[in-house]
């Protein structure tokens, strides 16, 4: 009976060692806050009334020089309308729809998808001919956006704007941003349409795409 009990005890201590060598490993990933993208913004400062009024036509010319395939060109237009309001928020906006995607901006100028606004002036994902820091800039315009995790704070990407002149770009009076991001130290220059508030024109090393018409319905 006493090296059964001897035995009990010993398979005891080690079913609570396990126990607690579990909870120090646990225990920590549960105090620690989850992994959660967020993101940073100056002060926009003034920006100009949202240009849009629903019936414009903005066409871009879209051009790659891919070695492998050569130089190819495509057109696309943006139709715009004006929602007095959405069916999926409460605020106004004018939608902008083409064949291969479309968006709304909201009449504050934020961008909204499938009825959810970005709370947001620059986004850093994906291809946007607008965006809402395109309203703020103006001749000696400064700015900058960045975005990282919440457990490395010491790791924000930081992507700084600054607005150099104003030049014609297709026809067209146009401010030459220079955006550069330090995190990947590359730096861009692209132009936004002064009246419009829009992508003028941008180019890489393997595309470039230009703003080439813009029509209205109204007078």
């Amino acid at each position: 009976m006493v090296a059964k009990s001897n035995g009990d005890s010993y398979l005891l201590l080690i079913a609570v060692s396990i126990v607690l060598t579990l909870g120090l490993l646990i225990l920590p990933s549960f105090l620690l806050p989850l992994p959660e993208l967020i993101s940073r913004e100056a002060p926009l400062g003034s920006t100009v009334p949202l240009p849009f009024r629903g019936g414009e036509t903005f066409t871009y010319e879209f051009r790659s020089a891919d070695p492998s395939l050569g130089e190819t060109a495509s057109n696309i237009s943006y139709q715009t309308g004006y929602v007095r309001e959405s069916p999926l928020t409460d605020a106004k906006c004018v939608y902008f729809l083409s064949p291969t995607d479309s968006f709304c901006v909201e009449d504050g100028g934020l961008l909204s998808f499938n009825g959810t606004a970005l709370n947001q002036s620059y986004l850093f994902d994906g291809f946007y001919i607008y965006q809402p820091w395109m309203l703020a800039v103006g001749e000696n315009w400064n700015w900058n956006a960045s975005i990282g995790l919440n457990l490395y704070q010491n790791a924000m990407r930081t992507i700084t704007f600054k607005s150099l002149d104003i030049e014609n770009v297709n026809g067209r009076p146009a401010f030459k941003v220079q955006i550069t991001d330090a995190y990947i130290n590359s730096s861009s220059i692209v132009y936004i349409d002064k009246k419009w508030r829009i992508l003028s024109s941008v180019n890489s090393t393997t595309s470039a795409i230009n703003l080439v018409s813009v029509k209205t319905n109204y007078r």
